[in-house]
This record gives C-alpha cells, sequence and structure tokens, in this order.
C-alpha cells in the first residue's frame, strides 16, 4: 500500500473541521433565513459555482481566490438593486445579506468545496482545442483523448468537457493511456491496456514497428526500458511516434 500524503490528509482534516464548524452555525442560519433545510442552503451556494467561475480554464491556488472567483462572478449575476423584479442571484444575495451567521457559514462553504475539490481546481487543463492527440501512419491511427465518448451523430469521438477537470491521472502520460486507451477513428471502438508492460508492447511493436526506422527502434528501445525503471511509470509521460490531425487520420492518414 503506498504512504499515505501527508499534505493531503492534513487538507482532509481541515475539511472535516470546516463540516463541524458548518453544523454549528447551521441551526441560527436557518434560523435568521427562510432557508429551510440544509440541504437547500447549500444548494443554492453551491449549485451556482460553475456559472460563476469558469471551471474548466480557470486555475485557482487557494480557498481565498476561490472565494473572490465566486463573488465576482455573483455580482456580475445580479440584477441592479433598482430593479423592481430582482432575479434569483439578487434574491439569494439579499437572503444571505441579512444574517451574520448566514454570511458566516456562506464564506465557509465557499472555502470548504474548494478544499474538497483542490486537486481538480488547482491543475492546469489542456484547452477543450489541445485535449486529443491523434497518434500513427497510414491508415493505422490511434487517438488519445482525455474523457472519451462517442458522438453518435457525427459518428466520431470526442471530449467529455465537463468531466476532464475531474480527469485522475496526469495528462499524456503512461497512466493517461491506461486510463482511457486509444480510440479508433470514425468506430465507436478502442484500443485497451490492463498494464504497462501491455502498452510498451503495443508502442513497440504497432506505434513504432510501422515505421521501418533503425533509429525510431533505437529510441523506443531505450525508453521502454526507461518507463520499466522508473519508480513510477505511469507518471512518465508519452513517447509519440508521429503525430496526425483528427482530419488525417480520418482520411488518408500519416504517408
Amino acid at each position: 500500500m503506498p504512504p499515505r500524503d501527508p499534505i493531503k490528509t492534513a487538507r482532509n482534516q481541515l475539511v472535516a473541521k470546516m463540516k463541524g464548524d458548518l453544523r454549528k452555525l447551521l441551526p441560527k442560519v436557518l434560523k435568521t433565513t427562510d432557508f429551510q433545510t440544509e440541504a437547500s442552503l447549500n444548494a443554492t451556494i453551491g449549485s451556482e459555482a460553475d456559472e460563476y467561475i469558469d471551471l474548466y480554464h480557470q486555475v485557482i491556488l487557494s480557498p481565498e481566490q476561490y472565494v473572490t472567483c465566486y463573488m465576482k462572478g455573483f455580482k456580475a449575476s445580479m440584477s441592479p438593486i433598482w430593479y423592481l423584479y430582482p432575479n434569483a442571484h439578487r434574491n439569494n444575495y439579499d437572503r444571505l445579506k441579512q444574517s451574520k451567521q448566514g454570511q458566516q457559514y456562506f464564506m465557509l462553504f465557499l472555502k470548504r468545496s474548494y478544499l474538497k475539490h483542490f486537486d481538480e481546481l488547482s491543475r492546469t487543463r489542456p484547452h477543450i482545442s489541445q485535449s486529443e492527440i491523434w497518434i500513427g501512419q497510414n491508415n493505422a491511427s490511434y487517438g488519445l483523448l482525455v474523457t472519451p465518448r462517442f458522438n453518435k451523430v457525427h459518428d466520431e469521438w470526442e471530449n467529455d468537457r465537463s468531466e476532464i477537470r475531474h480527469f485522475p491521472e496526469l495528462y499524456w502520460t503512461i497512466g493517461h493511456v491506461l486510463y482511457t486507451g486509444f480510440v479508433i477513428p470514425d468506430e465507436q471502438e478502442k484500443v485497451a491496456f490492463g498494464s504497462v508492460d501491455e502498452y510498451l508492447t503495443f508502442f513497440k511493436n504497432v506505434l513504432v514497428r510501422a515505421s521501418g526506422s533503425e533509429y525510431e527502434k533505437d529510441i523506443a528501445k531505450r525508453y521502454v526500458e526507461f518507463v520499466r525503471n522508473a519508480k513510477d511509470p505511469k507518471k512518465v509521460p508519452l513517447l509519440i511516434p508521429e503525430l496526425a490531425t483528427k482530419e488525417r487520420s480520418r482520411s488518408t492518414g500519416i504517408g
């Protein structure tokens, strides 16, 4: 069993403490606002995060930055105070503003949300236009996506954009290809790998061998040895023998 990450353990302990602090505040919050339940209060705060913050592209490095980004989006979404019919964002703001405990709960909830999703929010994620790689030669090309799903309407593979930030592996590594496999252009099929050795065999005997280049074979041999000797092979970046565009993979391949 791998050793526990002490930083992650400390973060989880802080999240647990925040949860306890929120529970202590809850009775006074419900008493001083018109929220009826903990669930409705939490849903009101948490459900708007993806509207107020660009959770796909923005890299957030602290709870304070998360709160700042949320509040900027919140403020921008509220109808002006002089509007005759305030929108839902303005109403939610007014509901929480009337209670000191509600404001404390609101801030603590946001900071806890950030810490709960720290790994997703603090990592740099590939832009949607850079979240797929096509590899191969002639009519034997393969696609590596982050969150692949087959679009039956267009008969092609695409990324599930909403899930890219949740991707558990390091992008474009051995672990990445083990997690997703390679997709086949225009076909609802994948090439899956059950182990590092399975992928390295495919890499050496399919991706590299087809090139016929002795130089590529020598480099591939060294790469395979490097991966097998690595402390954590899954974190080793992929060595890509030949890139293709999606369009060429679908038509003539690489020649």
